[in-house]
């Protein structure tokens, strides 16, 4: 199966007035972990912030059947990012397609341009982004999860 409820203006149950899911949009996150079904979601454009990192990184860490994930234009920061990276790298070898999520980046680069991020937090971020895409490259290693030993992620613990 496959869900894409991109916002905004996705006419979806719970949708708020702008058409973003809001709180609905991370109950669904949350229920990754138990669904045993859902391959490919979309949840781009609600602006669920980092609270929808740390909800993928839950639920991520329980799903096995989940993968393929879009979820660009929430707002994710690099604290987002980092909880997310860490909960992939060492507990799920299933995501095999995710998207670099390139307008949350310049999002981030926009405000370190406007007094926010310094040159340090943004290499930080480009870093962890990368480390992301490791991890998601591992998955779709099948012995990925055999060759690390102790099940680390990109950066090899």
């Amino acid at each position: 199966e496959a869900l894409s409820v991109r916002g905004p203006g996705a006419d979806a149950h719970g949708a708020d007035a702008d058409g973003r899911l809001g709180a609905a949009g991370l109950n669904l996150l949350y229920d990754l972990e138990t669904n045993d079904s859902l391959r490919a979601l979309d949840v781009c454009g609600h602006a669920m912030g980092n609270a929808a990192a740390v909800a993928l990184s839950k639920a991520l860490g329980a799903n096995r059947t989940l993968v393929e994930l879009a979820w660009d234009e929430n707002g994710v920061t690099r604290y987002g990012f980092d909880v997310f990276r860490a909960a992939i790298a060492r507990h799920n070898y299933t995501l095999r397609k995710m998207p670099t999520p390139l307008a949350d980046y310049a999002a981030v680069a926009n405000a370190g341009k406007k007094g926010g991020a310094s040159a340090d937090e943004l290499a930080a971020l480009r870093t962890c982004l990368a480390d992301i895409e490791a991890v998601v490259a591992r998955n779709n290693n099948p012995t990925a999860r055999y060759e690390c030993g102790d099940g680390g992620g990109a950066d090899g613990g």
